[in-house]
């Protein structure tokens, strides 16, 4: 099959929302998802300290010429939070428009 050919059915926002919360409260009824939220909470402030010192020190041209350097040192920090390649977080970073960060 080509990818032009994969069709599929449209789901309406809301119902993905209901089903996820009823997936939610069959798997998990103490309302307490598997997910290390300090680990992303220290993840975002890690992100944001670097976004800090990127300003403060004038590195955004920098970060707009080669974004993909910042990217690669910056991708093994983020891979142990989620338990993940490099590879990985740096392929979905920017395929969902993170990177590189608007500052």
């Amino acid at each position: 099959m080509e990818p032009y050919e994969f069709e599929c059915k449209w789901i309406d926002k809301n119902d993905l929302w209901k089903t996820a919360d009823e997936i939610r409260g069959r798997y998990w009824p103490e309302g307490i998802l598997p997910v290390d939220t300090e680990k992303i909470a220290e993840l975002v402030f890690e992100v944001e300290k670097v976004i800090k010192i990127i300003k403060s020190n004038n590195l955004t041209e920098f970060l707009k010429n080669d974004s993909d350097a910042v990217l690669s040192r910056v991708s093994p920090t983020l891979c142990k939070a989620f338990g993940i390649s490099t590879d990985v977080i740096e392929k979905r970073v920017k395929r969902e428009g993170l990177w590189p960060p608007k500052l």
